[in-house]
């Protein structure tokens, strides 16, 4: 048994990681980038594209918001879609919007879809979680 470790120890396979995950024990969670203190909560990030936007709201809201365009033209008032309410982390700008004004909230936005927003006279707000400090102190 120790000529077979002497084997894959050896200098010729010591950068060979798959001989020590298939041999050694002790070594099977060795292989791979280290990533330390993971938080998967950081990469979970649901998007929405423009062209699915209005389907946030409901089909009432469209169509007042269409009616209020006509009526009052520039002066009407804008729509806000609350994209982390409805389970949406990130706006993307894949699609047409309406020449409806909107105001979109959302933790992220790429620049197609702030450039897009932006062209139809609405707005894009950027919110992130509160976290309440006092608290976290008064908990310890």
């Amino acid at each position: 048994l120790s000529s077979i470790f002497f084997f894959f120890f050896s200098s010729r396979r010591r950068h060979t990681r798959s001989s020590l995950v298939s041999w050694a024990r002790r070594c099977v969670q060795e292989t791979g980038i280290r990533h330390f203190h993971t938080k998967k909560n950081t990469l979970f990030v649901p998007s929405v594209n423009l062209d699915k936007l209005w389907t946030l709201v409901s089909e009432q809201t469209y169509t007042k918001a269409k009616e209020r365009l006509a009526k009052e033209g520039d002066k009407a008032k804008a729509v806000v879609i609350d994209c982390t309410k409805a389970g949406y982390f990130k706006v993307l700008g894949k699609g047409e919007l309406p020449k409806i004004p909107i105001i979109v909230k959302a933790k992220l936005f790429s620049k197609g879809a702030e450039e897009r927003i932006k062209a139809i006279g609405g707005a894009c707000i950027l919110t992130a979680q509160v976290i309440n400090i006092l608290n976290s102190y008064n908990q310890q």
